[in-house]
């Protein structure tokens, strides 16, 4: 059986800003987005020709969210990314929902689905060998310095590694 797995955008513009976006292709082979996900995506860079390629290229799918009424909802609190996630995982039955946003990350965890972010991602594909552990400290650097806010413990563990 196939996992299904929906990412928002952060995920998709940090593992682009690292050139490794085909990390989840070769974890889980497709990722879902939603519209909003690629508009979001579509509109800042780096990332867009990336994922562009990738659509292309079959591997992310981009979803059209059927409950629009959840997400007019959600989006009174969420951003239009997050809050078609949600939906998205939930019409989908989605095994893994990945985000990064803190809020969104309580709020997943709230809704009951099984999360993780660019960090899990890159620390999953250390698991599998898809990735070197003694890469890791500078690649969390590397997204540190284009502005995802990662704990200063969190690169301290992975700085020991």
């Amino acid at each position: 059986m196939e996992k299904i797995v929906v990412s928002d955008t952060s995920p998709l513009i940090g593992l682009a800003h690292l050139g490794l976006l085909t990390i989840p292709k070769m974890l889980w082979g497709k990722l879902y987005i939603p519209n909003a996900v690629f508009a979001e995506v579509l509109r800042k860079s780096p990332g867009r020709e990336e994922v562009q390629r990738a659509v292309s290229d079959g591997w992310i799918i981009v979803k059209k969210v059927n409950d629009m009424a959840t997400v007019k909802i959600l989006n009174e609190v969420f951003g239009p990314g997050e809050s078609e996630c949600f939906v998205l995982v939930r019409e989908l039955k989605a095994h893994l929902l990945v985000m990064d946003e803190k809020r969104g990350r309580k709020a997943a965890k709230r809704f009951g689905f099984r999360l993780t972010g660019t960090v899990g991602i890159l620390t999953t594909a250390v698991e599998k060998g898809l990735l070197q552990a003694e890469d890791m400290p500078a690649l969390l650097k590397k997204l540190k310095d284009c502005g995802f806010r990662l704990s200063n413990d969190l690169v301290r563990q992975f700085a020991g590694s």
